[in-house]
């Protein structure tokens, strides 16, 4: 379903919060959030979340929504959807692809991928013709190979921090990828497919 995250205006029956549990059982499941623009900064509930693969979700405030994937269990693709607003991945699990889709007129936030320590390769994916200047940034503790892929129409993001960590980049696009400013401090391998 589609849930709003806001801790005003909403009432409970469209308002996803920390009452909430979510099993996806059996087969591939996708959560999609939005985050309406609202007053303070939006906060991901605390809720229960199990065998849900895909989480699709869209940040339309002007502070920065953080999910932490720490309490999930199952996930495989965790997806910035047309976010206005600044969107943080935390914790994502080992194996974990996560993608950036723009619509090439919607503006985007900057985006946030975080790994946690078990995790020593990531991909993460533009797709659809992202827009604007947004920064992008990977971190996690443990990762030494990173690809990034360009897919859709043509995608344009801000400067692209990768971890310190990841000595080797790959970037596979077969769509053009235009980007602000790269930093890999610890890469020695750049491979462009």
């Amino acid at each position: 379903g589609v849930f709003d995250v806001d801790t005003g205006s909403d009432t409970a029956a469209n308002t996803f919060s920390v009452i909430d549990s979510v099993d996806g059982g059996a087969g591939t499941d996708t959560l999609e959030i939005t985050a309406a623009p609202q007053t303070g900064t939006p906060a991901f509930p605390g809720a229960t979340v199990t065998n849900v693969e895909n989480f699709k979700i869209k940040n339309l405030d002007d502070a920065k929504l953080d999910i932490d994937f720490s309490t999930f269990a199952g996930e495989k693709l965790a997806q910035n959807n047309l976010s206005t607003g600044a969107v943080k991945f935390s914790s994502l699990g080992s194996g974990t692809d996560a993608e950036i889709i723009g619509n090439e007129s919607v503006t985007l936030g900057a985006t946030e991928v975080d790994y946690v320590a078990a995790a020593t390769s990531a991909k993460l994916g533009f797709v659809g013709g992202t827009v604007g200047t947004g920064a992008v940034t990977t971190t996690g503790s443990k990762l030494t190979s990173q690809t990034f892929t360009s897919t859709g129409a043509a995608n344009t993001i801000g400067a692209l921090g990768v971890a310190a960590s990841v000595t080797g980049v790959t970037i596979d696009a077969t769509t053009k990828l235009t980007t602000g400013t790269i930093t890999a401090n610890g890469a020695t391998k750049l491979t462009v497919t």
